[in-house]
């Protein structure tokens, strides 16, 4: 069934289909398939996929708080493993709906890989359209393409339409002032933009007057048993480096925080000589 025009701001008053510029999300959840595949984890993955994703969206749904036949702000649409947010821009000179997705991306990104999900995304801002059938768009390609071909490890980055948006409104300055002096976004080594999912460790201590740093203890714990599972299979090894890496950049953001970091020298595999061991 169609949105109706009350409840999808890419439909007119008139029922017309529309596309509007718009920031938008290609999320995908990694190893999903892989997962899928094993049978005697099936049942065990549904229920933690399910639950992690009844946890996590919450940040993501435009039906969340808005009554029947109001309009939303905003359309996600999910299809197997994965999810896409379309954002229309209602103020050229405004990067507000910027802020916004990214904000609700970083703390689903933080609640899905503390459940041991990780996924990787990209952003763009072109034209979009959403309903409950069609997602269309060149929106829709930049952000997918990114996702495939720029993203590559557990990370959600800026295309290069959402990347001049954040230079041309300042964004790294105005996520300052909105973020409490924390950025939002920081720079990866291969120069993409790349949101700061752990923020949110920050933001919870900025509403309950402390850090989060059980979430930071809990991540970092899974990033080490997924570097020790891994150790055979160096393309996804390499994945959870750098989310290692990530999070010793993050910790070391705070001297109260050095303490999480995570040792990498005892999960680097070096080279033996014996062939037996």
């Amino acid at each position: 069934m169609t949105q109706t025009s009350n409840s999808n701001p890419y439909i007119s008053q008139n029922d017309i289909p529309t596309l509007r510029r718009s920031v938008v999300a290609f999320v995908d959840i990694l190893g999903y398939s892989e997962l899928s595949r094993n049978e005697s984890t099936s049942i065990d993955l549904l229920i933690r996929l399910r639950d992690a994703l009844q946890n996590s969206f919450r940040p993501l749904d435009p039906g969340a708080g808005v009554q029947s036949g109001f309009q939303r702000f905003w359309m996600t649409k999910t299809f197997t493993d994965n999810i896409v947010i379309g954002f229309p821009i209602n103020s050229e000179g405004s990067s507000s709906e910027l802020i916004m997705i990214l904000g609700r991306l970083g703390q689903f990104q933080l609640q899905m890989t503390l459940a041991g999900f990780f996924v990787r995304g990209a952003v763009s801002v072109d034209k979009l359209y959403v309903d409950d059938h069609i997602v269309f768009g060149p929106a829709l390609i930049e952000a997918h393409d990114g996702e495939q071909k720029l993203a590559r490890d557990p990370r959600i980055l800026l295309c290069d339409s959402a990347r001049e948006m954040s230079k041309k409104h300042d964004l790294s300055d105005l996520t300052k002032k909105l973020r409490h002096q924390h950025d939002i976004l920081f720079k990866d080594a291969d120069g993409q933009f790349v949101l700061n999912y752990l923020y949110g460790v920050v933001e919870f201590e900025h509403d309950m007057g402390y850090p989060a740093t059980d979430y930071l203890q809990k991540h970092r714990e899974i990033i080490k048993d997924r570097l020790k599972s891994y150790t055979s299979k160096p393309k996804i090894w390499a994945k959870y480096y750098w989310c290692a890496v990530y999070h010793n950049y993050f910790c070391l953001g705070r001297d109260d925080f050095a303490e999480f970091k995570i040792n990498m020298d005892l999960f680097i595999p070096q080279p033996q000589r014996n062939l037996n061991s």
